[in-house]
């Protein structure tokens, strides 16, 4: 890429980013406009949910990576329903919710207490977050209970991800598709349908991954720009849950996929990234500046606070109260990872591996060209745990869905360096 190219390419994607900005939150005052009373009545509904479950049921106890965010998804309750008492542009970017148990946050018993008419609690902000989910969650629950939206978020999820598989059946056949399935399974697919907290980065991984099978983006000149838009949509819908799972997995896809030589697979990699961090830093930084200069309220300083807090090594004791060193970090989300069905799952693929290389006479000749390409995207999990110590250490038992992406590209290069003696595509 010359340098009048890489100064177009940065243009363009400042200037969608400015766009994606301005679009936010006209997107979200928008939304904030629709009335509550009806939304009200469908949080009613929902309250046998939590009432049952609790804010951190697991629905397979003792296996970790089984819990649901119950208490996050309250939260996204409580923020949905709230009467506004401002102007839907400020009310946008305050994102308010009530709370009534002044020193310790209960999000299920507040949106109860909130749900049956109780005013008498004090007003939280939430600004330091896009709240995107909202776009649909405030207008679903004009119709829909929770558990009404559970079963279409389940039903969703799974015709994109039989999709995508199908597309990677048809580019790559199992070469492709089986690492993928892999990948998704480490997202444990049934906790990301029953969890609305999950459910943001499970949606952009797939469309992701949809993009660019559809388009083949990999080798295009314009492909850096699904990366930009997959960052963006991750500041503006996600929380802080496992980012890194999209973009790692993207980048995973399009190193197993280009036909361009090893340098450029790598600068595309690289350029990939950037602009993944971009769309992410900058749309969140976005946020934090339009909040601040709306609402009037130092949003910036309290989001860096948080910022600087959920990297750092020291966990208090509410938390935990242990170090967050990274072998500390790697240790909690490995664990969450290795469970049972995992190691049955490991053992069948080993023992397939080992009939192909014994009975077919297959071989490995890994593919050089996207060896450095698939190591980046291996690595994107480890460099997350790493910038987010105590988050990744405090929520292991959800950031630990970061590691799909280290799985995908491990056991894609796997696959696609597994050569037989008749086909060497499947």
């Amino acid at each position: 890429m010359t340098r009048k190219s890489f100064g177009k390419a940065g243009l363009k994607c400042f200037v969608c980013l400015l766009l994606s900005v301005l679009a936010g939150i006209l997107l979200m005052t928008c939304v904030y406009i629709l009335p509550t009373g009806r939304m009200l009545t469908q949080a009613d509904r929902s309250l046998p949910i939590f009432e049952n479950e609790g804010t951190s049921f697991c629905w397979a106890p003792e296996e970790k990576s089984a819990r649901l965010d119950g208490y996050t998804d309250a939260i996204m309750m409580q923020i949905a329903v709230y009467i506004r008492d401002a102007d839907p542009l400020k009310a946008a970017m305050q994102n308010d919710r009530m709370e009534f148990t002044e020193g310790k946050l209960d999000p299920a018993g507040s949106l109860k207490q909130y749900v049956y008419g109780d005013r008498s609690g004090y007003v939280v902000d939430y600004a330091r977050y896009w709240h995107g989910y909202l776009l649909f969650l405030k207008p679903l629950l004009l119709f829909f209970s929770l558990s009404d939206i559970r079963m279409m978020n389940a039903a969703l999820q799974l015709i994109l991800a039989a999709g995508v598989l199908l597309l990677a059946f048809r580019k790559r056949g199992l070469r492709l598709a089986l690492p993928m399935g892999l990948a998704l399974l480490v997202l444990n697919p049934v906790s990301t349908a029953l969890s609305m907290q999950f459910s943001s980065i499970y949606y952009l991984t797939l469309l992701g991954l949809l993009i660019m099978l559809l388009t083949e983006s990999w080798d295009r000149s314009w492909g850096y720009l699904v990366f930009l838009f997959l960052g963006i949509g991750t500041a503006f819908f996600d929380f802080l849950t496992y980012p890194a799972c999209a973009v790692g997995t993207c980048l995973a896809l399009q190193a197993l996929m280009s036909r361009a030589d090893g340098k450029t697979r790598l600068l595309k990699t690289v350029g990939s990234g950037a602009a993944w961090a971009f769309g992410y830093g900058g749309m969140w930084s976005g946020k934090w500046l339009a909040a601040s200069l709306i609402t009037g309220n130092s949003v910036m300083r309290d989001a860096v606070e948080q910022a600087q807090y959920r990297s750092g090594g020291e966990v208090t004791a509410a938390e935990g109260g242990v170090n967050a060193t990274f072998g500390a970090v790697l240790g909690r989300n490995l664990g969450v990872l290795a469970n049972p069905a995992a190691a049955i799952l490991v053992l069948a693929l080993l023992g397939l591996l080992v009939w192909l290389l014994v009975t077919k006479r297959c071989r490995f000749a890994l593919e050089r060209a996207s060896l450095l390409s698939l190591a980046i995207a291996f690595a994107v999990p480890f460099v997350w745990y790493f910038l987010l110590r105590n988050h990744s250490l405090v929520h292991c038992w959800m950031t630990y869905r970061n590691l799909s992406a280290a799985v995908f590209a491990l056991s894609g290069g796997l696959c696609f360096g597994l050569k037989g003696n008749g086909s060497p595509e499947n």
